[in-house]
């Protein structure tokens, strides 16, 4: 085989030349790789610190918060919850206030406004049923308080004059409630459409805030009853040819006759009652015929000028009284048994 020789020619020429010699071909040519270290960063950053602004981009501030991002990222991460958290308490605070900028704290009653004083009567007579014994009852926060107690009349001043009335005239003579600009006369509807709110009887009641809601009670004009017969209750008499026949009935109830139920007949009733339940009470009267085995629902005033104050002859109280509601809390009743004679 043949030797040959290969000429090895090395030329070095300038970066500048080179960009001549190749019209551009590259665009960028590789330098010498210069080694920074530590101190040279330092003096770089020393001959460059008075160059470098205060605030803004590539500043002094950007060079410490880069730093910190890449020494302690926990720094950020905190930050970040910390931020999300008073967001949330920022919304939930505007939202407190929005409601409470754009709603009414207290409520209130649609018709009967806060400081009324209320007690059902006669909307055409503009008369109060019993005025001296029946409720009143004070609005508050929507609600009905009834005032009651013993100390009923005080408290009634208490909260008039609370509300800027003048509770006596010129004379020192007492102003009575149904006088007050704020009593108004009712329906029973009216006060069965309002919550009851707690009763004030004490001083404390005066106090309660907020107010709470008690257990409904409904007020009637009349009184409904659903009535059953179970048939007539008859005397059946002995002729002459029967034994024990008595015809004077001397020897009553041994001899002359027995009582039986007949449940075969019907029950006939006169019940009295009022043309308009009111403080103007007109009696009529109004026949009922029960068959035996039969109910019927009838309604009876509940205005005591039909009871004139009593009942079965006993002066009225809570318990005989059948307009007070104590009187329908009663466990048993007394009954009145009516016979058929023939």
């Amino acid at each position: 085989m043949a030797e040959k020789k290969f000429s090895l020619k090395k030329e070095i020429i300038s970066n500048e030349t080179a960009k001549k010699l190749n019209d551009g071909i590259f665009n960028e040519i590789a330098l010498s790789e210069e080694k920074f270290d530590d101190d040279k960063i330092k003096g770089i950053y020393n001959d460059l610190f008075f160059q470098i602004p205060k605030r803004g981009k590539k500043s002094h501030e950007s060079i410490i918060i880069q730093s910190l991002d890449y020494t302690n990222p926990e720094i950020n991460e905190n930050l970040e919850s910390t931020i999300n958290s008073l967001q949330q308490t920022l919304l939930e605070k505007n939202e407190e206030y929005f409601n409470k900028s754009f709603t009414n704290p207290i409520s209130e009653h649609p018709l009967f406004p806060n400081g009324s004083f209320l007690q059902i009567g006669n909307l055409n007579t503009n008369e109060v049923i019993n005025p001296d014994t029946a409720d009143i009852w004070f609005m508050q926060q929507g609600m009905k308080r009834k005032v009651t107690g013993p100390s009923r009349g005080f408290w009634l001043r208490v909260l008039r004059l609370s509300l800027g009335e003048t509770t006596k005239d010129k004379l020192g003579q007492y102003i009575s409630t149904k006088n007050s600009v704020n009593f108004k006369i009712v329906e029973s509807e009216d006060i069965n459409s309002i919550d009851n709110g707690e009763e004030i009887s004490v001083a404390d009641d005066l106090n309660i805030h907020p107010l709470l809601g008690i257990e409904q009670e409904y007020i009637f004009d009349d009184i409904k009853l659903r009535l059953y017969c179970e048939g007539v209750e008859k005397f059946y008499k002995f002729q002459k040819d029967e034994p024990l026949y008595d015809y004077m009935l001397e020897g009553y109830p041994l001899t002359g006759g027995y009582w039986y139920l007949d449940t075969a007949a019907s029950c006939h009733l006169t019940i009295q009652t009022d043309k308009d339940p009111g403080v103007g009470f007109e009696s009529k009267h109004q026949q009922i015929i029960i068959p035996a085995g039969e109910h019927k629902n009838i309604r009876i005033s509940r205005d005591d000028s039909l009871y004139e104050g009593y009942t079965n002859g006993i002066a009225s109280s809570g318990a005989n009284d059948p307009t007070q509601k104590e009187f329908y809390d009663q466990n048993i009743l007394n009954t009145t048994v009516y016979h058929e004679f023939p």
